[in-house]
């Protein structure tokens, strides 16, 4: 969604990632430079297939593993564009 919308939609523009990992918690972050959420003059009711899918599977992720799994999505404070976020807990395997 951010090369759609927020890297082609803007002239020069620029898409940031940024995973983070603090305790037992990680937490990645997509920022773009673009329009930002429904100010582009499209539909703001319209539900994004690929936000849809990623919802269902921290859902079920988070439900198999019993854990907090979150998809998080606003336009940027101080600049436009939109921030994404999913957070997760950290699953030692070995």
């Amino acid at each position: 969604n951010a090369v759609e919308h927020g890297w082609k939609a803007s002239d020069g523009g620029m898409i940031t990632l940024r995973i983070q990992k603090d305790g037992n918690i990680l937490t990645c972050t997509v920022t773009d430079s673009g329009p930002g959420l429904g100010l582009a003059g499209k539909r703001t009711d319209k539900v994004s297939v690929s936000m849809s899918l990623i919802r269902k599977r921290l859902t079920y992720l988070a439900k198999k593993h019993k854990m907090d799994a979150r998809l998080l999505v606003k336009n940027r404070k101080d600049t436009s564009g939109v921030e994404a976020s999913i957070t997760l807990p950290v699953i030692e395997i070995f």
